[in-house]
């Protein structure tokens, strides 16, 4: 039997990862657009940029309820389904972001509370993608994957502001929320 070829794009030979990689690397984009346009929503709302401080602290805080929970699942169940469930739920509350915010009705309480279920969403989802790499492509293929992902997710931080300013600036806040809503779905 012959050893893998690795490389540089290695595992992109495999097309599980492909499909995993595409899915996470909109993701990371659509994330990276909402945190940012997110920021500039929540100063407006309450004219205080120390209250986005607060905002995230508690994503995060709800994030960490979740993750031994998500690694337990991960471990026992289907990580894939679990990833899949996180990314529908996460696209809910960003759906409801955006008709909250379309409508008139969002506040500081209404961010809050969006931001503690997105982060409870999120503790599930990041032990099962944390997982799933060597499951989708072989052993000498993992540092080309991983090095891929850490690729999507350094380039999202450059692509994903960049959209959120030119969107938020034309049109508001309402698309950003819509467009990372349909990204998690992409990504499901």
């Amino acid at each position: 039997m012959t050893e893998p070829r690795t490389g540089t794009l290695a595992a992109f030979r495999s097309r599980d990862f492909r499909l995993l990689w595409g899915g996470q690397t909109i993701s990371f984009v659509g994330d990276a657009a909402f945190i940012v346009a997110l920021g500039w929503r929540v100063t407006n709302l309450t004219g205080k940029a120390s209250s986005f401080g607060f905002v995230l602290a508690l994503e995060s805080l709800a994030m960490l309820t979740t993750l031994l929970w998500g690694g337990v699942l991960a471990d026992r169940y289907s990580r894939r389904l679990l990833m899949i469930g996180s990314d529908v739920a996460r696209a809910v509350v960003m759906l409801v972001f955006c008709v909250v915010d379309a409508t008139g009705h969002l506040s500081l309480a209404g961010v809050l509370a969006l931001a503690i279920c997105f982060g409870l969403a999120d503790g599930f989802f990041q032990p099962a993608f944390g997982g799933i790499v060597p499951l989708v492509v072989e052993q000498p293929m993992l540092p080309s994957a991983n090095s891929w992902i850490g690729i999507a997710r350094q380039g999202s931080a450059i692509v994903g502001p960049a959209i959120a300013a030119g969107l938020y600036g034309i049109s508001g806040p309402t698309v950003v929320w819509g467009i990372d809503s349909a990204s998690f779905l992409v990504s499901a």
